[in-house]
């Protein structure tokens, strides 16, 4: 378990604002008390019907490698924000990234087990109090436990930038490559709102960054 405690004034959307009080927090395994929060955040902050409840459930079953955390607020026990992420075996890689074998950069191409941080997002009214990168730590730790030693994940660039840049670039993360467009189909299939190109199809690019595990403990 993974606890913080943090309180401070950030600036977000060009406005300094005092952030609600938040003693201390604990990062959790997903359960379905959990759903109503963690689809509010969504929704808000990666577009609606990005997470949907089948995902969910996954993650709560733990099926096909998926790990689900939250991080609560040990107080009000209130979703602060949440993480999932699954295994993936190498031959898997190339219809994830929708790129040839032979396009996929070292170390991804050399790997055989590999972790991937699918999804992170945080309540926009407690950013800033290291969840984020608290999260991500969780992440690998889990990853470690299971021998899953390259490990990462696709981040999401759109015209505001890059999602996660910063924090995973604090966790020891490097920049592998960029793939354009890379949920356009997926958004008409689905029927996915971006949170910034509104309506299908979503033209925003994914960003790799990529992690390479040692075999002591993370965090």
């Amino acid at each position: 378990m993974i606890e913080n405690k943090q309180n401070m004034v950030i600036e977000v959307e060009k406005d300094y604002i005092t952030r609600p009080h938040l003693e201390s927090y604990r990062i959790i395994d997903m359960t379905n008390q959990h759903f109503s929060d963690i689809f509010r955040i969504a929704d808000k902050q990666l577009g609606q019907d990005y997470v949907t409840p089948a995902l969910l459930h996954t993650c709560i079953a733990q099926e096909n490698g998926y790990i689900g955390r939250t991080a609560i607020d040990k107080k009000t026990h209130q979703v602060l924000g949440f993480c999932i992420s699954f295994t993936l075996d190498r031959q898997a890689l190339p219809d994830l990234l929708n790129s040839d074998d032979d396009a996929i950069p070292y170390p991804l191409n050399q790997a055989n087990d590999l972790g991937v941080i699918k999804t992170i997002a945080i309540n926009k009214h407690f950013k800033g109090y290291g969840i984020g990168t608290s999260l991500i730590e969780d992440a690998l730790n889990a990853f470690h436990e299971r021998h899953r030693h390259t490990v990462f994940t696709i981040a999401w660039k759109s015209k505001l930038g890059i999602n996660l840049h910063g924090v995973l670039m604090k966790t020891g993360f490097k920049r592998l490559f960029e793939i354009p467009n890379y949920w356009y189909q997926s958004s008409i299939e689905n029927g996915c709102h971006c949170s910034v190109c509104g309506k299908p199809p979503c033209v925003c690019s994914a960003v790799i960054y990529t992690k390479t595990l040692h075999k002591k403990a993370i965090g």
